[in-house]
């Protein structure tokens, strides 16, 4: 049944003014600058109303969103933190690494600058990060090193091209010096992994901020 706002409206809800159905205090947004303290839009109508105006401008969308954002860092960081744990809690470690996996496959180029990003900005506690860790635990790091070397000296090809190979750690440090961000020669199958060993071959090479080289450590992502 529909109903006029102006003549509909008591104690347990009113009509909201676009879709003239009654409705419970509770389905309508709080707003002080109003009579009753609420909107005449219930949140439903709000919604849609607010869906359709981001389709029709996309990017005055985009850009408020952003402005949004820029002004209110903390408090949309500490939301993004919020969503993300209840949505690992829902989906659990397994689940979440999945999405997170599909995530990185589907944005390579976003993945690479956030990586970037992160590093330029933590550089200095990264590296001390790293050096603590050597410290800490000595004997993992000299058998893992160990391990890559003997890796390195195996994946060796006679038909390996050594002139690319040296281009691609002259490349790595050229990028480190005119960027300011370090880079690694990373092997895209790791050379020491428990499934799969690598090649130390021109082919499977590449250069990328040291930030993406140390977080992918010696797993191999198909």
């Amino acid at each position: 049944m529909a109903y006029r706002s102006s003549v509909f409206k008591d104690e347990n809800g009113k009509v909201c003014t676009k879709c003239s159905t009654y409705k419970a205090w509770p389905d309508f947004q709080k707003d002080k600058n109003t009579v009753d303290g609420h909107t005449s839009l219930c949140k439903e109508c709000r919604r849609l109303n607010s869906n359709k105006w981001r389709s029709e401008n996309h990017e005055k969308a985009k850009e408020a969103c952003r402005d949004w954002v820029s002004k209110n860092k903390e408090y949309s960081r500490a939301k993004a933190r919020e969503f993300a744990k209840k949505k690992r809690d829902e989906l659990g470690r397994d689940g979440w690494k999945r999405v997170v996996f599909e995530w990185n496959k589907l944005n390579p180029e976003k993945l690479r600058m956030q990586r970037a990003n992160h590093y330029s900005k933590n550089r200095e506690r990264l590296r001390a990060k790293n050096k603590a860790d050597r410290e800490a635990r000595p004997d993992a790091h000299r058998l893992y090193n160990a391990n890559k070397r003997a890796a390195r000296k195996n994946g060796h090809c006679a038909w390996a091209n050594h002139d690319a190979i040296q281009a691609a750690y002259d490349w790595a440090r050229y990028l480190t010096a005119t960027t300011g961000i370090e880079h690694h020669v990373d092997h895209i199958v790791p050379l020491v992994n428990p499934f799969v060993q690598g090649l130390h071959v021109e082919h499977n090479l590449r250069v990328v901020p040291a930030i993406e080289n140390l977080e992918k450590g010696n797993r191999f992502e198909i």
